[in-house]
């Protein structure tokens, strides 16, 4: 079964009544088309397993890719939508804050030649740097973070930071990528997950693409017309 088929098997009025009930009743962050706008925080593993290159030309530089084509659908479909990218490793490194999409696109493709330096896969820092980067999105926008790992973690265990996020009212999706499930925890990828079915692992005999597009997928599920 492909990712894509994966994660939609969730039927999607089910998987977001709970945040049309929310969008209902706070006050409209609508873009011009219409649509919610939304804070995205990617937080990309470059831990030393992110540099092997079973899925070409290297894990890490296939999920910049990503993010990069998932910048371009929000410029094209939600431009008033804002990113923030980071990484983590041994420490979290800010890659750029969160910004504007439509005003700053060229700045936040810019900012993934800087990813900081490999070493271990220490999510908790990660996901506390989230925390961090979630005090600079602007007010009353909803919150998705986007994390992505191909190495399972090292250190203390991020679940109680991840549950902080979620409290705080951040919706999570984490993306394992590698040969073969074990590469990562899956287990664990679940428990950060809003929900378990906000994980999905995607294998390096589906190739880049996937990847690629995995971004764009969950972004465009954030897309929710306003009802009146």
């Amino acid at each position: 079964m492909s990712w894509l088929h994966r994660l939609f098997l969730l039927d999607e009025p089910a998987a977001h009544s709970a945040e049309k009930e929310r969008a209902r009743k706070r006050p409209a962050a609508a873009s011009a088309a219409g649509y919610l706008t939304v804070c995205f925080l990617v937080l990309l593993d470059n831990s030393g397993s992110m540099q092997r290159t079973d899925i070409p030309p290297s894990r890490i530089l296939v999920a910049c890719q990503a993010v990069i084509q998932m910048l371009r659908f929000l410029l094209e479909r939600s431009p008033l939508s804002y990113v923030g990218i980071s990484t983590f490793s041994d420490e979290f490194h800010l890659c750029s804050e969160p910004l504007q999409v439509g005003k700053c696109f060229n700045r936040l493709v810019a900012s993934l030649s800087c990813l900081g330096n490999s070493g271990s896969t220490e999510m908790r820092k990660g996901i506390l740097g989230i925390q961090k980067m979630m005090a600079s999105c602007p007010p009353d926008l909803k919150i998705v973070v986007i994390m992505l790992t191909g190495g399972c973690n090292t250190g203390k265990r991020p679940v109680s930071t991840a549950s902080e996020i979620k409290s705080e009212g951040a919706d999570i999706w984490t993306i394992g990528i590698g040969a073969s499930p074990s590469d990562v925890e899956e287990d664990l990828l679940r428990k950060l997950a809003s929900r378990p079915e906000q994980y999905v692992f995607i294998g390096n005999y589906e190739g880049p693409q996937a990847i690629i597009e995995v971004f764009s997928h969950v972004a465009g599920l954030y897309f929710l017309e306003e009802q009146e």
